[in-house]
């Protein structure tokens, strides 16, 4: 995430798909990962209609402040600690009542990055090409799977998730964290693997594969998708079909073609690849 340029730093927010899952296990991560937002939105119903004012740190509106934007309160987000921005949103510059969408980039009502992304020297921050919490995560699958292995899926999913909070130094909140409801081991490939996804927050593309296969978590596009599944594959590019056209062809002939492919042929991001080929997987 790190990048030299302090304007890049602000222009990348959370995504409320992780956000929600998050705030809805009260997972310690969150507060390592993100900032709250700096002033969250309060909706009084006993305001004055036309109120739209900022006191002792947060906005207070009127329910008609909304109505004149023609939005309801399902189009914003009055959490008051952290709020990611939807994926594929219409008007992210604008989400959430921001104050000035030519800078959205200052939007005091989202979630920016944890203070520790503007710098390069971050104890947290290490290149983990294959972290202790998704071996475990790895081999709680496994268990499940039915593979014959030591401990029990069980055992290497509670492993998994302690040494991803000990790794983001909240350690110390396991006990409590892996005691709540739709935390704790439910005896499920999706918890297992919904688990491992908050835990590769800087493993996207490991993410991305449990994805593809499992179809957990269960992603949805937003309004400015181009269209209404996840992308299942890159594309190969112009210069590549140029160059190694003989291989690309070959290749793409073992490309399973989806209603999503449509125009695009095999070469389509929602082409499946051979390895989800058959499994229903991930749509």
């Amino acid at each position: 995430v790190y990048d030299v340029s302090e304007s890049e730093y602000r222009r990348i927010k959370m995504c409320q798909t992780l956000v929600e899952a998050m705030r809805a296990g009260n997972d310690p991560r969150l507060g390592v990962w993100a900032k709250r937002v700096e002033i969250p939105i309060v909706m009084d119903e006993t305001l004055p209609d036309g109120t739209d004012k900022i006191e002792d740190g947060k906005r207070y509106i009127s329910p008609d402040i909304l109505s004149k934007k023609g939005l309801t309160t399902a189009d914003i987000s009055l959490n008051p600690d952290y709020v990611g921005i939807p994926p594929s949103y219409t008007a992210p510059a604008a989400y959430n009542l921001s104050p000035d969408v030519n800078q959205a980039a200052f939007n005091p009502h989202v979630s920016w990055l944890s203070d520790m992304y503007r710098t390069f020297n971050s104890p947290l921050l290490k290149s983990r090409l294959l972290s202790g919490s998704e071996v475990n995560f790895i081999l709680a699958e496994a268990a499940w799977l039915g593979w014959s292995l030591p401990e029990t899926a069980e055992t290497y999913y509670n492993n998994a998730i302690k040494a991803s909070l000990e790794t983001w130094g909240v350690g110390d909140a396991y006990a409590d964290f892996i005691a709540q409801p739709g935390v704790a081991y439910d005896g499920t490939q999706k918890q297992i693997i919904v688990q491992k996804w908050i835990a590769s927050w800087q493993a996207a593309t490991e993410s991305w594969a449990d994805y593809k296969r499992t179809g957990f978590p269960e992603l949805h596009t937003g309004p400015m998708a181009i269209k209404a599944a996840v992308p299942v594959r890159f594309y190969y590019m112009l210069s590549e079909r140029n160059l190694n056209k003989t291989n690309v062809e070959a290749a793409m002939e073992n490309l399973e073609e989806t209603p999503y492919s449509q125009s695009e042929g095999a070469n389509s991001a929602w082409s499946k690849p051979w390895v989800i080929q058959g499994t229903g997987k991930p749509w």
